[in-house]
């Protein structure tokens, strides 16, 4: 009887260690395939995003943007490189201006944070590249002395008691011939320089570097150059052509005055460097389109009037024309040759009976003659006055 009981329980304690196994055996499953799932859409791509960590603003001038990672920028219709295509010496725009910029900088020195913000880059890794490729080397010995100032010079000498009389290139010699470097080479701002090929490659993509260093505006981004590198003409001479280009664009498809206005400013501002008929001749044709005050005109010949806080200090283009009269005197003729290139150019662009263009020329002599506040006042009376109350559509969203 024993016997039977003792073979009982032992069958019960089977039968329930084989359901605790069966238990833990589905529990330890389940969790298993949990974690599959999770890393799974962990894992899983996310469309038009690049993985980092950083993240930047995009530029102004860039429309419905959001934070993205770096060298990216995600618009509402397209995802875009803010470092653009490689040239077609294999390098991005951005390290081309960079390897300008780190000619001559102290090693120490820290590069600018818009080589990320406007180029792109990863300054540390492209610097990394450029020096790995040969392009960059670090300076000589006696790079780094002529570096100095003649005061540096003479404590290195006065430190080591030689003698500290002599101009400068007396003082490098005696330092280098009398004085052991071990005792001033630390002392020395080590930079970088140009190997020969990194001066070749600089010389052959100039037109980046130039406008970096002389495109003020960010109407017209650099990246907007990228294929116009081996162009004929100077760089100035290259890039006007490109803003041309796009502000005919801004008259002919878009209708807008506005940033016609900035272009034509801009190739202004550049020609100044190469041409001060072409500089007279932009200056006023920003004239003309800032002067109306108007934006752009719909398909329905109405003007939509940006009323802009106009009525104290002189306008900007205004104060340039004065300060190129001052330099130059703008003659009564200039103004008339100036009209006529409008005429043959620009005139399709604007709407038949639009007053200024019969007013080119009082428009243009006014804002040479005419004080700040007299020119204004003839301004606001174009507005009021000379446009049909009916065509004028004010454009609220623009605080008055």
């Amino acid at each position: 009887m024993a016997i039977s009981v003792a073979i009982a329980l032992l069958i019960q304690f089977w039968y329930i260690a084989i359901g605790i196994a069966l238990v833990v055996g589905i529990f330890f499953y389940q969790n298993r395939q949990n974690k599959k799932t999770t890393n799974s859409v962990q894992e899983e791509p996310t469309p038009n995003l690049v993985k980092a960590q950083n993240t930047i603003t995009s530029q102004p001038n860039d429309d419905k943007t959001v934070h993205t990672p770096i060298n990216h920028v995600v618009t509402a219709d397209k995802h875009k490189t803010l470092r653009g295509p490689k040239l077609a010496c294999g390098y991005y725009y951005g390290e081309i201006i960079l390897l300008a910029w780190l000619d001559g900088s102290n090693q120490a020195k820290t590069i600018p944070q818009y080589f990320r913000s406007r180029y792109g880059l990863n300054s540390v890794a492209s610097k990394t590249k450029l020096i790995k490729d040969g392009l960059i080397i670090t300076s000589d010995v006696q790079t780094s002395l002529k570096k100095l100032k003649v005061t540096d010079l003479k404590k290195i000498l006065s430190t080591n008691n030689k003698k500290i009389s002599g101009k400068k290139q007396e003082l490098i010699e005696r330092i280098s011939t009398t004085v052991e470097p071990k005792k001033y080479e630390p002392l020395l701002p080590q930079s970088y320089s140009l190997s020969a090929d990194g001066q070749q490659l600089a010389e052959n993509n100039q037109l980046f570097i130039w406008a970096h260093q002389n495109v003020k505006s960010s109407l017209t981004p650099i990246s907007d150059l990228i294929g116009h590198e081996h162009d004929a003409g100077s760089p100035a001479e290259i890039t006007i052509k490109v803003i041309q280009q796009q502000l005919t664009d801004s008259l002919q498809s878009q209708h807008d005055f506005g940033r016609a206005y900035g272009y034509a400013k801009e190739i202004a501002d550049i020609s100044e460097q190469i041409n001060n008929e072409q500089t007279l001749k932009y200056l006023f044709l920003a004239l003309w389109l800032d002067y109306p005050n108007f934006a752009y005109f719909d398909e329905t010949r109405h003007y939509w009037i940006h009323r802009y806080p106009i009525s104290t200090g002189p306008q900007p283009i205004q104060v340039d024309l004065i300060n190129y009269h001052q330099q130059y005197q703008v003659s009564k003729q200039q103004i008339e040759a100036n009209v006529s290139h409008f005429y043959q150019y620009f005139n399709p662009y604007f709407p038949d009976g639009l007053y200024i263009k019969t007013n080119l020329v009082q428009i243009a002599t006014s804002a040479i003659t005419d004080t700040p506040d007299e020119f204004i006042k003839k301004e606001h009376d174009f507005i009021e006055h000379k446009i049909p109350q009916k065509q004028i559509i004010t454009d609220f969203s623009v605080n008055n």
